[in-house]
């Protein structure tokens, strides 16, 4: 005779797949509502331009904190300048991050926003669009 196979693992595994897209969707949400002018947002307007109740972001943002893609302006250590963009490959896998950065006296904050910032998003662009334009396995 087979196994039996037990519902409530299916059940939790869905519910957990559920969860994930929610939270990703968010995540998401919260990328495109910066501009590329944005150097930073304070919660309160993130929660204003995605529309995301302000509770539920906070707890999202320090969930992305937790995993290394968002930073606050108080852990920000001064001697370091960076900027970054995500890289998602179309497979439906966590996005890479394409950055630059270096120490603050040769990356000043308005050449970083203004010049290579533009220009990473506009890579960024181009990667993404390579990588879901290709045929390839890894």
């Amino acid at each position: 005779m087979g196994r039996r196979r037990d519902s409530s693992v299916h059940l939790d595994e869905a519910a957990q797949d559920r969860r994930y897209v929610t939270a990703l969707a968010r995540g998401l949400d919260v990328l495109r509502c910066f501009r590329p002018q944005d150097r930073w947002l304070a919660h309160q307007e993130i929660a204003r331009r995605t529309r995301l109740p302000l509770a539920g972001l906070a707890r999202a943002l320090l969930q992305y904190q937790r995993c290394g893609f968002v930073t606050s302006e108080t852990e920000w250590e001064p001697e370091i300048s960076a900027v970054g963009v995500p890289v998602d490959t179309g497979d439906g896998r966590e996005p890479f991050g394409l950055t630059i950065g270096g120490t603050s006296a040769r990356l000043q904050g308005a050449f970083l926003h203004e010049d290579l910032g533009p220009r990473l998003v506009d890579a960024g662009r181009a990667i993404t669009a390579a990588f879901q334009a290709a045929d390839w396995n890894d």
